[in-house]
């Protein structure tokens, strides 16, 4: 398979709203695809996309990556809830969805860094599109040798987030 990533991050350095979109392909992929949807979404938590004027108005909101994106997902994909920080307000009933309380379960490994390792073993175990020991066994080639160490650590998240029961449940193993 070919991969291209591509990202959109917002003017904050830490915290502020991020898309990144990837794009997986049989050939070679030359230039970013035009993508009017998705087959996946994963929302992490909050973002605000606001102008610093919305910011200082008392009544404006911030919203969740599902309230900014989900309307991108096509009907029959796939959209990943961190539980931990998002609660409720998924109304789609044609796409499946998966609450997962990942900020909570890195927290329990010990780090909440973990987070996004938690959730993309969630999702390469629901979407079988890479698998968990492929992800894992590309670690040491991904992260650069000062960071070698923290391989153990994202190597069980990867695990804890595959292992969720909901995750068995939607694929049909539990």
């Amino acid at each position: 398979k070919q991969v291209m990533h591509f990202g959109a991050y917002g003017g904050q350095m830490r915290g502020g709203p991020s898309e990144c979109t990837i794009i997986i392909g049989d050939r070679r992929l030359m230039q970013p695809p035009l993508v009017t949807q998705w087959s996946a979404l994963m929302a992490m938590g909050f973002t605000s996309p606001r102008t610093a004027r919305e910011q200082a108005d008392e009544e404006s909101e911030t919203k969740t990556g599902f309230e900014l994106y989900g309307n991108r997902v096509k009907p029959g994909g796939l959209i990943l809830i961190n539980s931990s920080l998002i609660h409720g307000g998924i109304d789609r009933q044609d796409v499946a969805v998966l609450e997962i309380p990942a900020t909570e379960l890195a927290e329990e490994l010990g780090n909440r860094m973990l987070v996004s390792m938690v959730t993309l073993g969630a999702f390469a175990e629901a979407t079988s599109l890479v698998t968990i020991k492929s992800l894992q066994s590309s670690l040491a080639e991904c992260l650069p040798p000062h960071h070698h160490h923290h391989i153990p650590f994202n190597e069980k998240a990867l695990d804890r987030g595959a292992d969720l029961r909901s995750v068995q449940e939607l694929i049909g193993h539990a």
